[in-house]
């Protein structure tokens, strides 16, 4: 009897573990003809040096970070929204900033620095700390060579706030 009730429970456990909807962080995209597809996000919400909320948020796509193809971003601005490039906060300061590294860390020389796009933000959670959205830039290195960034979505991206940190770094200087 009691291996019954033991397998009915995991068979109630089963179906309710099953039925959960887990929202796992994902970041993904199509760089070139490459799929891109985040295995590390980190992400930073707070005040920027221009005075406006947003979200820098950085990704890699190999847990060998010497072998890891790397996007960052910067979004200034933490409402749902889109967010662009073309469009400036101050004299020379866009909306958006974004950079690529096709090879790992140590080949500064091939970086992409995006001239064009935007990142449109579809939610923002404070209470969870999380934040959803679409992103598309136009990228050029030095040489001038040319890649897109098409179909960029980032899904349940847990971030840090700046202002937690801060007040943590606080506790220790007492």
């Amino acid at each position: 009897m009691k291996t019954l009730k033991y397998i009915v429970f995991l068979f109630a456990l089963t179906f309710v573990l099953a039925s959960c909807k887990l929202n796992l962080p994902t970041l993904s995209a199509t760089i070139g003809n490459d799929s891109y597809k985040a295995v590390y996000i980190l992400a930073v919400h707070g005040q920027m040096p221009t005075g406006d909320n947003g979200f820098v948020i950085m990704a890699g796509d190999n847990s060998d970070l010497k072998k890891s193809k790397y996007l960052a971003f910067v979004v200034r601005g933490d409402k749902p929204g889109e967010y662009s490039m073309s469009t400036l906060i101050s004299d020379s300061i866009p909306q958006v900033a974004a950079i690529y590294s096709p090879v790992g860390q140590g080949d500064s020389l091939n970086k992409y620095v995006a001239t064009d796009g935007f990142v449109k933000i579809t939610s923002v959670n404070l209470q969870k700390n999380q934040v959803s959205g679409e992103f598309e830039f136009t990228l050029k290195d030095k040489t001038g060579n040319i890649l897109t960034v098409k179909n960029g979505k980032f899904d349940n991206i847990l971030f840090v706030n700046v202002s937690d940190i801060m007040s943590q770094l606080e506790q220790f200087d007492k």
